[in-house]
């Protein structure tokens, strides 16, 4: 009977020392359950801030400017070295994003320094035009102002030779006709230059223009012109 009684306690001990056992399992199987669940959400947290990283400097090589493009290239390639591996599986994905990217920005770069090229090359012929235009310019004007010099010196002859004639009453009929053939040649010269200066107007006036802007004749003085119209407008009110 005593050894009934030690076989029963043995056995409620060791049912005792199993239940204890048994929860012990349980609570830890809970606890790895739980720093399984807390590992993977920190996972999928740092999946998220590194996938988010990467995308952010994804979207600024897409919206670099020439100058910059480098900088924020070697940048994403920075961050894909830092980054990547965290990205679990949204890595294949980013590396997608991350080619794409460059190759659109590469396009781009590529297409603003084709149109600042095509920009540059036409400020460069405008102004090459413009110097052609105002070299020209100088030369019409140049032109017309030695002939209208020379009409003005003809027709300073011509009234230096005319002013005579009222002195001459007296003289000799032969005195009188020399001194008004001289007259007659030295008007008709005066004319004849005076021709030449407003022939010139009407074949290159058109010619005669500020740089990039529209022809200047018949050209007039204007407050605030350019020193092309108002060398334009001094020689006209001479010939005028």
């Amino acid at each position: 009977r005593k050894n009934a009684e030690e076989e029963k306690k043995a056995a409620a001990k060791r049912k005792e020392e199993e239940a204890i056992k048994k929860k012990e399992q349980e609570q830890k199987q809970k606890e790895e359950a739980a720093k399984q669940k807390k590992d993977l959400e920190e996972k999928r947290r740092q999946e998220q801030r590194s996938t988010l990283a990467i995308r952010r400097v994804i979207q600024k090589v897409r919206l670099a400017s020439p100058e910059t493009f480098a900088e924020v290239q070697k940048e994403l390639q920075e961050i894909l070295e830092v980054e990547l591996e965290n990205t679990g599986s949204q890595k294949e994905r980013i590396k997608e994003e991350s080619g794409k990217g460059l190759e659109q920005a590469t396009k781009r770069i590529d297409s603003i320094k084709e149109q600042r090229q095509k920009e540059l090359d036409k400020k460069e012929a405008e102004e090459k035009k413009r110097l052609e235009q105002q070299a020209r310019t100088d030369e019409l004007l140049k032109e017309l102002s030695d002939l209208v010099d020379a009409a003005e010196a003809s027709i300073e002859r011509l009234k230096e030779l005319s002013a005579p004639l009222c002195d001459k009453i007296e003289d000799s009929v032969k005195e009188v006709e020399a001194c008004a053939l001289a007259v007659e040649e030295a008007g008709t010269d005066a004319k004849s230059a005076t021709k030449a200066c407003t022939d010139f107007i009407l074949v290159k006036g058109n010619d005669i223009k500020d740089p990039a802007s529209s022809p200047l004749v018949p050209g007039i003085q204007t407050p605030g012109a350019s020193d092309t119209k108002q060398a334009l407008g001094k020689l006209l009110q001479r010939i005028n």
